[in-house]
C-alpha cells in the first residue's frame, strides 16, 4: 500500500525535483515558502512551485508526525502490563506488592 507521499509525487512530477529534508527543515522551507507567497512579490508561475512544495511538504510533515504518533502508541502499548494481576513495574521490572 503506497503512502499519501509517493502517490502525490507520481502525480506531480516537478514535486521530486527536490529531495525531502527531514522534520524540522521540512517545516522551516514550509515557513519560508508562505512567508514568499504572502508577500505578493512573485509570478503565478512561482507561486504555483511554491505551492506544489508546500503541499509536498505539509504532508511529508503529516507522515512524519503519524510515524512519530505509531510509535509512540506501540512503546505504550508494549510497555503495559499484560495482565493487571501480575502487573509489574514497568520501569524496573519488579512485581507490585500488595499491601493486604
Amino acid at each position: 500500500m503506497k503512502n499519501t507521499l509517493s502517490i502525490f509525487v507520481e502525480h506531480y512530477p516537478l514535486a521530486r525535483k527536490k529531495s525531502l529534508p527531514n522534520f524540522e527543515k521540512s517545516l522551516d522551507e514550509l515557513e519560508s515558502i508562505v512567508t514568499r507567497m504572502e508577500d505578493g512579490n512573485i509570478s503565478l508561475e512561482e507561486s504555483l512551485k511554491h505551492f506544489e512544495r508546500g503541499i509536498l511538504l505539509t504532508r511529508h510533515c503529516q507522515d512524519a508526525l503519524q510515524n512519530a504518533e505509531q510509535k509512540i502508541e506501540t512503546l505504550m502499548n508494549d510497555s503495559r502490563p499484560s495482565n493487571a494481576s501480575e502487573a509489574e513495574e514497568p520501569s524496573l521490572g519488579i512485581p507490585r506488592k500488595d499491601n493486604n
